[in-house]
């Protein structure tokens, strides 16, 4: 007997469901602010952090997980643009609905504009463009993806329709995932103020990047690609840093990274080993020396000890009191080793090395691994200064990267003819030597 062209497309999707069903997916596992957003009972709650650390797919299944608990529930998920869903988060959303054993279908055609659950929960898709259309009513759950890209107004249009009149679900809320942005963001704000929950994810949450023990091939190559970003990108796509974009040049993506590195640093001890950098000109221009050591509670970690300039006024530089400071330092701290630009200092370093072991540092290949290390304590937190060394800070400033064709090394480079770095590639020469001679 032949069946009608209904009946065959009905028998056909109940064949797709049942083998839909079959092949159910086991729970995922979450760890970190993934976890975290599971079980989520502020009213207010955003997941942020670097890019590929699943924070979206944590999201989105912790909304569907809530829709198929709760029948009828009414959930949204919105982004600034709508049309920004179809192929992004929607794409992530699908894949969250193959798991667990309820059905869940679209409707509207190619761009559906809500999703249905088999128990009579609903998941509608809009955007701030047009947020009457699909936010005229009260909503148990409303999960914004992206939320650093809506501003003020929007999030507190949002909030208004998660009140908890006429919800289903024991803790309303409007949730949402986002990368970070500037320091002034009002996601910032609103979690200082103590309104939102700020949870913070990391690559290691992110079971397909991190088994729990070492990264995966999949989390080499995802934080490999990460590590090439440049300006504020690096500092917030690769690290999950909220900065001011300082140009894409910078050294620095931004210079708060550097003031988020001040700390208590408890004065160096008689034994503490210490080097010191030396970075300047015979020729009458800005000439540093920074001591550091190992941070003695942090592995892999410096602390600045000491920081002098001298830079030039109407009178060229007297390189007698600079040496003679120099010293005072060597009496004042344990020093192990003095390195320098051999092409400019090498007659200093002969006068000191009746005191102090000095070993040139090449301006060449470890040049560019030692600036490259700079950055990376620095965006990492690990070098702490007492914070109060200004030029320090302004000669980083001043400085930008120039990558190399690997776009793993780099090398501080003057912002232009007349800025000042020399204090800058005094540290990154100093704290390169300091890790490498492995000294406590």
């Amino acid at each position: 007997m032949s069946l009608s062209p209904l009946s065959a497309r009905v028998l056909a999707l109940a064949e797709i469901e049942r083998r839909r069903r079959s092949k159910k997916l086991v729970t995922p596992s979450f760890r970190g602010a993934a976890a975290d957003i599971q079980n989520n009972t502020a009213a207010e709650c955003i997941i942020s952090g670097p890019s590929e650390t699943g924070k979206t797919f944590a999201l989105l299944y912790s909304v569907h997980n809530l829709l198929m608990r709760y029948p009828n529930a009414r959930a949204t998920l919105v982004r600034k643009v709508r049309a920004t869903i179809y192929g992004t988060v929607l794409e992530t959303y699908k894949r969250v609905i193959e798991y667990g054993d309820m059905a869940v279908t679209p409707y509207g055609g190619v761009n559906p504009s809500m999703y249905l659950y088999a128990n009579g929960a609903r998941l509608y898709i809009g955007g701030m463009d047009n947020p009457g259309k699909i936010l005229s009513g009260e909503r148990d759950v409303i999960v914004v993806n992206q939320a650093e890209e809506l501003d003020a107004q929007d999030w507190e249009y949002l909030i208004t329709r998660t009140t908890g009149r006429g919800a289903v679900v024991p803790y309303p809320a409007t949730i949402g995932d986002a990368n970070p942005a500037a320091p002034e963001h009002w996601i910032l704000k609103r979690a200082a103020a103590g309104t939102l929950k700020l949870l913070k994810s990391y690559h290691v949450d992110n079971p397909s990047l991190h088994d729990g023990t070492d990264w995966t091939e999949q989390g080499r190559r995802s934080i490999s690609r990460l590590q090439g970003l440049t300006g504020a990108r690096y500092a917030r796509l690769y690290q999950g840093e909220w900065v001011a974009d300082d140009g894409d040049d910078a050294f620095l993506p931004s210079i708060a990274l550097w003031d988020n590195c001040v700390a208590d640093v408890a004065p160096a001890t008689s034994h503490q080993p210490v080097i010191i950098g030396l970075d300047g000109a015979v020729s009458g221009d800005t000439f540093a020396a920074v001591a550091v050591s190992r941070n003695p509670d942090i592995d892999n970690a410096i602390v600045v000890r000491d920081v002098r300039v001298w830079s030039p006024t109407d009178k060229p530089l007297d390189y007698g009191a600079i040496e003679n400071e120099i010293r005072e330092m060597l009496d004042t701290f344990n020093v192990v080793q003095v390195t320098y630009d051999p092409f400019q200092l090498h007659y200093l370093a002969q006068r000191l090395s009746g005191v102090v072991w000095c070993k040139p540092f090449i301006q060449g290949a470890d040049r560019l691994e030692a600036d490259a290390q700079l950055r990376s304590l620095i965006v990492q937190r690990q070098i702490a200064h007492d914070g109060t060394a200004a030029v320090l800070r302004a000669h980083l400033g001043n400085a930008d990267a120039k990558m190399d064709e690997s776009g793993h090394k780099l090398r501080m480079v003057k912002r232009h003819a007349a800025a000042k770095i020399d204090a800058a590639v005094a540290l990154s020469m100093a704290s390169y030597r300091a890790l490498e001679l492995n000294l406590y």
